[in-house]
């Protein structure tokens, strides 16, 4: 357990383990992984005991102790108890994996944090009985499988003392922690507005926030873009966590949306604030292998990390940059330095990853089901639904049992033989499959099947085995480790069938005939998933610009009505500000398009030449935009084209283009790319916004999976698969356009299907009076707007 403060009551409950942690010391030659170095330990456990009489093991002891009037709460599951005539046995048993020179080294001085848990578990359990204790630290030795005993003091008093300042340790840092929560709701009381003035949209935002707040409930807010969503929303969730011991977690998509924090919590002076970045890019090693044994970074940062934790936290804005550069400079691993943080701030920021990814999610934070100390804020909570579809949907090739087959054959170790014999069978099973597709579904890449989990977990525990026995007798380095075909074989088969065991109505699985073959899980619905991750919050804040129609975005995200309130922010532009016209000429379907690509060209010179300026115009997919680009050719402009992978200092680039430019710039880009979500283009850096078509998904296997699956659900497949997800990014790469009372601009949708009843009841209801217009009326239509009369 981690440690649990009730500062209501001046209780502290928490482990033994918690009460020796110290720092990190290494005890392994080779990284062996966790669950396999738990089955070799309790195999080690039960041939050491196995025999011996009156033995306990896993027995839950407890002590109670008052220190300035602050209760503590001490438990924790001694490994072994001995009973005999005269005295009571008591063994620590901890594992380590090394050879037998440095397993033979090592002295009670090196095992200080392991001794004194025995310790105190003795003192514990000395007062369930009248008998000596013998505390004991048992060794096993997973390499060797030998065994070494360490006899520690057993004198109470000696024991006695030693608990009781441990325990004093922990009642001054839970006093110094409740003096600093005192600080935290004064500086709540005070906090004030970040920005000179407080728009109407972001006061409707805070008194909702705080009545959900105070109920403990979650709150989906549908509200444009400029309209403060940023500010309206962090300001009263800050104001409330300060005043009520309580954290925030601020989730995006994407890293421009960060900015947008950045900007707002600089005006809100004192509060800690950390910004997350990926581990990959966090890294300083030319290979990302994260293991003490192998990091001298990792291993630096738990020895001797405190010191700059210290020095770091004493800025107020954390940046991943400043925690990278720091970090390097005192050789510590920056992303673990940023965990260290997230422990220590008020607020942190990062990706959806870091919360709902389950195989990257902040595993110290959010490990139990119940952080209620948090509140989670989501922007653009539209984008989770793909994001939770793609954690839950992995894939298994043949292919990398293969290359570990090769692999293993090069390898010189015992039980190479049963390794070859068990990568065959698996090998065999990929062909067994594949050789069933080409029977009944001879005319099917991918088809569905019934994976054999049984079979699947049979062949992995074989191999599980034999692995970890070849970690134990590899003479490799550990870089040559990490590179190493078994062990991605082991994450991968590890990784699949984690998933496999969540599989429900809402998975497919299926085997694909590609690379030889590959078995897939695909998540249609990961809405019991999120709902496990949004119940363990305080509460919980999505928000978006565009969330039509709200009920589907609530259910597919896993927001239960019954906690959940929904707020929709009126539009607080006036409407003559803004032009919204439909130009049915255009086809824009997958049948049709190639032959309306000049058309599209044209009309979007057409438009952009009535009134000179910025405009962005966003088109449904790469592939559909590089045909359209062909027939622009207008010099009077300067155009700037998305690619398909482009860093963070190409996309500010082109924004500071778009800004700064002398010349007028049309930025063409993708509908749901970077810069048709979370930007803002205030004032003239766009003035106007071309939307090409809606962005409905291609009708993969994967897609047509997610229509039958809700076809069946609630009858409403297509909505579910393509229109809903389509016309989401449509309106939000449209909004772009207009971000304050003054800003100006015209939204043009080109499309047939606009004009239809189940695409146009999406549009926005502060989109009144939409034009739908013919090609020649385009231009009068848009003069119009721009000056108020004909051409």
């Amino acid at each position: 357990m981690s440690i649990k403060y009730d500062f209501e009551n001046d209780i502290v409950y928490l482990s033994v383990r918690d009460l020796v942690q110290g720092g990190y010391v290494s005890f392994s030659d080779i990284n062996i992984p966790i669950k396999s170095r738990g089955k070799l330990g309790r195999d080690l456990h039960k041939t050491y005991y196995e025999g011996k009489k009156n033995v306990k093991t896993e027995v839950y002891v407890s002590k109670e102790e008052r220190v300035d009037d602050v209760k503590v709460v001490v438990s924790g599951r001694v490994d072994v108890i001995i009973e005999e005539e005269d005295k009571v046995i008591l063994e620590e048993i901890k594992t380590v994996t090394l050879q037998d020179e440095n397993f033979n080294k090592l002295s009670i001085s090196d095992l200080n944090s392991f001794a004194n848990q025995a310790k105190i578990y003795a003192l514990l359990y000395s007062d369930t009985t009248g008998l000596p204790i013998e505390p004991r630290l048992v060794l096993f030795n997973l390499v060797t499988g030998e065994i070494r005993e360490f006899q520690l003091e057993s004198g109470l008093q000696t024991l006695r003392e030693l608990f009781e300042n441990r325990v004093k340790n922990v009642v001054d840092n839970y006093l110094e922690l409740k003096v600093k929560n005192h600080e935290r709701s004064i500086a709540g009381k005070l906090l004030k507005f970040p920005f000179p003035e407080k728009r109407e949209t972001q006061k409707i935002m805070e008194q909702r926030i705080g009545s959900v707040l105070e109920a403990g409930k979650n709150l989906v807010i549908s509200a444009l873009a400029g309209c403060g969503k940023t500010a309206g929303t962090l300001f009263p969730v800050i104001k409330y966590a300060l005043q009520n011991n309580k954290r925030v977690f601020f989730l995006t998509s994407k890293n421009t949306q960060q900015e947008l924090v950045r900007e707002t919590v600089s005006g809100l002076k004192g509060i800690k604030t950390l910004f997350m970045r990926a581990s990959d890019q966090m890294c300083i090693n030319n290979v990302k292998y994260c293991s003490p044994d192998f990091c001298p970074y990792l291993e630096n940062l738990m020895n001797s990390g405190g010191e700059l934790l210290t020095e770091i936290l004493e800025s107020d804005i954390l940046t991943p940059d400043n925690i990278f550069r720091v970090s390097k400079e005192a050789m510590v691993c920056p992303f673990e330095m940023s965990l260290a943080i997230a422990e220590a701030a008020d607020l942190i920021v990062g990706d959806y990853n870091y919360v709902f990814d389950p195989s990257s999610f902040i595993r110290r934070l959010f490990l139990k089901n119940d952080y209620s100390n948090f509140i989670l804020i989501i922007d653009e909570v539209h984008n989770l639904l793909q994001r939770s579809r793609d954690y839950y949907s992995v894939k298994f090739p043949v292919e990398r049992v293969k290359e570990a087959k090769k692999y293993a054959e090069l390898m010189q170790f015992h039980g190479l033989g049963e390794m070859k014999k068990t990568l065959n069978k698996m090998i065999k099973l990929f062909n067994d499959y594949y050789i069933q597709g080409k029977q009944e579904h001879p005319e099917m890449q991918k088809y569905d099947c019934a994976i054999d989990k049984e079979v699947m977990m049979e062949h992995y525990l074989r191999f599980e085995d034999i692995y970890t026995r070849y970690l134990l007798q590899s003479d490799e380095s550990l870089l040559e480790e990490v590179l190493n075909p078994l062990r991605d074989l082991y994450y991968c088969y590890t990784n699949f069938l984690s998933v496999l065991e969540w599989v429900d109505e809402g998975f497919a699985t299926m085997f694909s005939a590609d690379g030889g073959g590959t078995f897939e899980i695909l998540c249609s619905d990961a809405r019991n998933r999120l709902r496990e991750r949004v119940n363990g919050f305080h509460s919980v804040i999505g928000m978006s610009a565009t969330l039509t129609p709200v009920d589907y975005y609530m259910e597919v995200l896993g927001f239960e009505e019954k906690d959940t309130e929904k707020l929709q922010i009126p539009s607080p532009f006036p409407a003559e500000n803004r032009m919204v016209m439909i130009v049915p000429s255009v086809s824009t379907t997958y049948k049709n398009r190639m032959g309306d690509y000049t058309r599209v060209g044209k009309l979007i010179i057409d438009i952009i030449n009535v009134n000179k300026g910025n405009y962005l115009v966003f088109f449904p997919s790469f592939e559909y935009m590089e045909h359209v680009r062909f027939f622009i050719r207008e010099e009077s402009f300067k155009i700037l084209v998305q690619r398909r992978v482009m860093n963070s200092a190409e996309r500010a680039a082109f924004l500071e283009e778009l800004r700064t430019s002398e010349q007028p710039v049309l930025l063409m880009g993708v509908q749901g790319g970077v810069f048709a979500e979370g930007v803002d283009y205030i004032g003239d850096t766009a003035i106007g916004v071309i939307v090409v078509g809606p962005q409905i998904p291609p009708p993969t296997y994967e897609q047509e999976f997610l229509c039958r699956y809700y076809q069946e659900l609630n009858g409403h497949g297509f909505e579910y698969a393509y229109l809903y997800p389509g016309m989401n990014r449509t309106i939000q790469a449209a909004g772009r356009v207009i971000r304050s009372n003054t800003d100006r601009g015209v939204i043009v949708l080109l499309g047939k299907r606009f004009t239809q009843e189940q695409y146009f009841s999406l549009f926005p209801g502060e989109w009144e009076n939409i034009e739908v217009l013919d090609d020649d009326k385009i231009v009068p239509g848009l003069w119009n707007f721009w000056y108020g009369e004909k051409p």
